[in-house]
């Protein structure tokens, strides 16, 4: 038998007793209960280790991939002097808009207009410059008061750059008969065109009152500022005709909230959709 054969032969032996020991393993296994368990227990113990080893090398690509997304892209905000900080930083009664139920609560239906002008500014509420839409210069826009049974004008006019278009949606109103006023972009409307104006006129419902807002109906103009607060106030004159009722409070106001990003909507969006972002905004 040469040197050859020789090594095949203790390998053919060694594997027939590595056989033969697995074998008597699980013979002992089946006749031991307390091996079994204590052989099961080991098992578990060692896909425990490799499920942790690989958690945690998952964690460190994350934390690694965070880390270098955010050295590659850095923020850089413009903050104001507090000299020049909005009144509404200054003074926290501003945070709330003051309403006038009084104007509207205890007249007859009326026909109220609206001429508004859309544009783009810096303005920087919290401190941090932003550019933001405003209507009639104002972010966000002019507050809206009515009451059932009025009927709305708004005279639109589109003052924005790059071609822009927008829409104004009335959001939460019945709009009965006036589904085409009702500012849906691709829906009930074309979009306004800049330097192009669109005349919205509707009746608001007898049977609805309550607060509600308008906003723009068109791409992310909403989360850049264009929107604003509606009103619209429940007439007294059907439980007291004639007659105005003692007030129980001292006055009425409206906390509009809304977005603020210190970055553009259309980029705040688009790091939201990389899977980078972490679903985090």
């Amino acid at each position: 038998m040469d040197d050859d054969d020789l090594e095949r032969a203790l390998e053919k032996g060694a594997g027939a007793g590595e056989e033969q020991r697995l074998l008597h393993r699980d013979e002992d296994d089946v006749s031991n209960p307390e091996l079994a368990a204590r052989d099961l227990e080991r098992r578990r113990k060692q896909r425990q280790k490799v499920f942790s080893v690989l958690y945690g090398v998952l964690l460190a690509f994350t934390a690694a991939a965070f880390l270098a997304y955010s050295i590659r892209r850095p923020t850089t905000f413009t903050f104001l002097e507090s000299s020049r900080l909005p009144s509404a930083i200054e003074d926290d009664n501003s945070l709330a808009i003051p309403l006038h139920p009084e104007l509207h609560k205890y007249r007859a239906p009326r026909t109220i207009e609206h001429d508004w002008t859309i544009t783009w500014d810096v303005r920087a509420p919290d401190g941090v410059e932003k550019q933001v839409y405003l209507v009639n210069d104002e972010f966000p826009g002019p507050t809206v008061e009515a009451r059932s049974g009025d009927r709305l004008v708004f005279r639109v006019r589109n003052n924005l750059t790059d071609n822009e278009g927008l829409s104004i949606h009335w959001h939460g109103l019945f709009m009965r008969g006036a589904n085409d006023m009702d500012g849906a972009l691709g829906l009930t409307q074309s979009a306004i065109t800049q330097g192009d104006a669109m005349t919205y006129e509707f009746d608001v419902a007898e049977d609805q009152c309550g607060t509600f807002w308008y906003h723009a109906h068109s791409q992310l103009q909403r989360a850049d500022g264009l929107y604003g607060g509606l009103v619209v106030h429940c007439p007294d004159e059907q439980d007291n005709p004639g007659k105005r009722p003692a007030r129980q409070h001292e006055s009425e106001r409206l906390l509009l909230m809304g977005d603020w990003y210190h970055r553009p909507a259309a980029e705040t969006l688009a790091w939201y959709h990389h899977w980078r972002s972490f679903g985090n905004e």
